[in-house]
């Protein structure tokens, strides 16, 4: 009994000097793992956002860039002349084809873009971004058809008949159309579309066009395996409010696009990618002696929309949230201009806030290879 209540006396515990030891060395591990913790979720939210921001910069750059390599698309006719195409459809949103399948804006202000943009009045909904750049690009749908018979009315060639083809380009009565072949073509509106026998049939009737008569009867006289029937677009490209912000109160801003019909409550413009701060386009224009590339924006005395042969693109994507560890300091390039941080002298439209948000610039340069100048 003695034996065990000395041994049982002899136990000890931790002294207060151990406990405070192990205690500072526990507070120090985790300490440690919420460091290593916090640092990893950082890193997670930068390569996320980082991502995104690749991911709609690509969407975002590959939409334009099929639309450019489109532009003056109408079949095998190249737009080199501007007879080439007869406009006859009354609200078409171009007098002169070849002036207008590559052309632009700068924004001064929402509703004042610089030069204006033939149809088109800037959109009072998600209005456009000071300071940024407004892209037209015009083209002949890629779903073209070919003729079924040549234009013939009793029995006779003539410019005034219906087109009939054997398959539907997507067009529907009110839509603009271009028919063309190898030399000449024709932009109009559809005023009438009708199935006869499997075939379509369209007509271009004189109360939606400056006249009811194309310049030629196309199919006939051995033309009909070059004649095509193609949808006309027309996409305008902009930077707007979405009317969004983020978690610190940041204004948001998307790439919109615009297309035909213009104007139109029934017909808004559409978002493609958010978190677009900046959209700049540089026009290549060839010099008619040197027959060297020139790139200006749409607004410089420079600027011949005729003889537009590249187009380069600039976007400055910006992240939803302050993710960085520090406020941007940066000068980002897009397509020749310096985006940089805001600050004394520096035009808005030529700056980006100082905030903790992740910025990526992206630029690209695409050839119009429907373009063929005189």
């Amino acid at each position: 009994m003695c034996d065990f209540m000395k041994k049982h006396r002899t136990q000890k515990g931790f002294s207060l000097v151990e406990l405070l030891i192990a205690m500072t060395l526990g507070l120090i591990l985790i300490s440690s793992m919420i460091a290593v913790f916090s640092g990893n979720k950082r890193s997670s939210e930068l390569n996320s956002a980082t991502a995104d921001l690749q991911e709609s910069a690509r969407y975002a750059v590959e939409q334009i860039s099929r639309d450019a390599r489109m532009a003056g698309y109408a079949g095998c006719l190249r737009i080199d002349a501007s007879n080439a195409v007869n406009v006859l459809a009354n609200d078409s949103p171009t007098n002169d084809l070849r002036a207008t399948i590559v052309t632009g804006s700068a924004v001064i202000d929402s509703l004042l873009w610089n030069p204006t943009l033939p149809g088109l009045a800037p959109p009072t909904t998600n209005v456009a971004k000071p300071g940024t750049h407004v892209l037209m690009l015009q083209y002949g749908g890629p779903d073209s058809t070919e003729l079924a018979m040549g234009m013939r009315l009793g029995g006779q060639e003539s410019p005034v008949a219906d087109v009939t083809t054997f398959d539907n380009p997507n067009l529907t009565v009110g839509d603009l159309a271009i028919i063309s072949n190898c030399e000449f073509g024709d932009l109009f509106e559809v005023t009438a579309a009708t199935v006869n026998g499997g075939n379509s049939v369209f007509s271009h009737g004189a109360a939606a066009n400056a006249s009811g008569a194309f310049t030629r009867a196309y199919g006939n006289s051995g033309t009909i395996a070059s004649t095509k029937l193609m949808k006309f677009h027309s996409n305008v490209y902009y930077v707007g409010e979405n009317g969004q912000t983020n978690e610190s109160g940041d204004p948001l801003y998307s790439l919109y696009q615009q297309s035909l019909p213009y104007n139109s409550a029934d017909n808004p413009p559409v978002e493609l990618v958010t978190g677009v701060e900046n959209f700049r386009v540089a026009y290549g224009v060839r010099d008619p002696v040197t027959e060297g590339l020139r790139y200006v924006s749409a607004n410089d005395a420079l600027f011949d929309p005729g003889r537009v042969d590249a187009i380069r693109l600039g976007i400055l994507m910006v992240s939803y949230d302050e993710v960085a560890d520090m406020e941007d300091e940066n000068t980002y390039a897009i397509a020749g201009w310096q985006i940089k941080p805001a600050g004394a002298g520096v035009p808005a439209g030529e700056s980006h806030p100082k905030d903790r948000r992740i910025r990526l610039a992206f630029t690209t340069t695409i050839t119009i290879r429907n373009r063929r100048n005189l």
